[in-house]
């Protein structure tokens, strides 16, 4: 299984818009699951497909901190690279 994502910082600060795409195309089926937070918390966030099993994850950071990117298929935790 091949699953890849970046996250582009383009301008990402508190309380600024973010986004990052993960591209599952090579994924095959299944089910994909993200959070996004600072260290031991959730905050809310959209996901949008921009294609096929190509999406947008879109969100605002709430705290000054570094923020954590979960994502699992099928249960699997995917490690990225940024």
């Amino acid at each position: 299984m091949q699953f890849n994502y970046m996250i582009v910082f383009t301008f990402c600060c508190y309380n600024n818009f973010f986004n990052f795409a993960v591209d599952a195309s090579d994924a095959g089926q299944g089910t994909l699951d993200f959070s996004v937070g600072p260290p031991g918390k959730t905050i809310p966030h959209d996901i949008k497909n921009i294609g096929t099993q190509v999406f947008l994850v879109e969100f605002t950071p709430i705290e000054p901190v570094d923020h954590e990117v979960s994502i699992q298929f099928n249960e699997m935790h995917i490690n990225g690279k940024n």
